[in-house]
């Protein structure tokens, strides 16, 4: 995430466009996937992730690692993410 406001901006407005139910999944990159690319301002790790989405006023329905959790893969594949399925609280 770049700008994280705009996806926050986005879960905190949904009720007034009239679709109150939806989620928004957001993914993160790894470790190794963060330092390997300068656009990223922001490392995220899940605790920090949940963080700021709680933050926004939205919840966090579900933290998830892809492919799968494994510190050895977050520090070494730069495609290695967290991902976290989002919706308004």
């Amino acid at each position: 995430m770049t700008d994280y406001t705009d996806y926050f901006d986005y879960l905190r407005s949904r009720n007034h466009v009239g679709l109150p139910h939806r989620r928004l999944l957001i993914g993160v990159p790894g470790e190794r996937g963060y330092q390997c690319d300068p656009n990223h301002k922001i490392f995220y790790g899940d605790t920090d992730l949940r963080r700021v989405v709680s933050a926004s006023g939205s919840f966090c329905g579900r933290v998830f690692h892809a492919p799968m959790k494994n510190q050895w893969l977050a520090s070494w594949r730069p495609l290695y993410c967290l991902c976290g399925i989002f919706g308004q609280s």
